[in-house]
């Protein structure tokens, strides 16, 4: 589960190079993404990034409708192989200072790889279940997606905090997320407290 192809993106969304940033803009909105490829005669020659949009175009008081594609994209696109470990494309992010990499298959191209997929690469590294937790930050606004990754983190927690601890005791006797969570402090477990205290407000 180190390998490139476990992490990236499959959804491949291009805008066209010549293409004005509002049209960009839009598709993010649109799409719920932060990336697009930039293309050019059918060849990929760039990613476009939200990003780039607010510092070279917003922050400089430009117009998104007259500036293209092209001016405030990031070129040359760094390419890698969706076999490669994640840490070589880590390595590579760092050698060429960019935060996404176009994934190929056989010279194909099969998706992208962005800075934020090594969150999800490191969580399941470490196997702490409070990291798994707050990695999946976009969906904790949501109050079924919340309540599924509470319970997610306390069976995982079971397991973590072994058969001495307090806190998987009264996990492994579905108290109370109020009583968990007291315990919890009791035994130190600050942070585990502290997103049960979200769970009960």
């Amino acid at each position: 589960m180190d390998k490139i192809h476990h992490y990236m993106s499959e959804q491949l969304l291009t805008i066209e190079h010549s293409a004005p940033v509002l049209e960009a803009a839009i598709k993010f909105r649109e799409n719920s993404v932060h990336s697009l490829v930039v293309t050019h005669n059918q060849d990929f020659v760039g990613i476009i990034t939200e990003v780039d949009i607010i510092r070279k175009v917003v922050a400089e008081g430009l117009s998104p409708k007259e500036i293209t594609v092209s001016s405030v994209m990031q070129p040359p696109t760094v390419k890698l192989d969706k076999k490669l470990p994640m840490v070589i494309a880590l390595q590579v992010m760092r050698k060429h200072n960019v935060r996404h990499i176009l994934v190929t298959d056989q010279t194909k191209i099969v998706g992208v790889l962005s800075i934020k997929d090594f969150a999800s690469f490191y969580c399941d590294m470490v196997k702490d279940p409070v990291v798994q937790f707050w990695s999946n930050y976009e969906c904790l606004l949501d109050k079924a997606p919340f309540d599924y990754a509470i319970d997610k983190l306390l069976n995982g927690m079971i397991d973590h905090l072994g058969e001495e601890s307090k806190t998987g005791k009264a996990i492994r006797n579905n108290k109370p997320r109020a009583e968990i969570a007291r315990i919890a402090e009791e035994e130190g477990l600050e942070d585990l407290k502290q997103i049960l205290q979200l769970s009960v407000e």
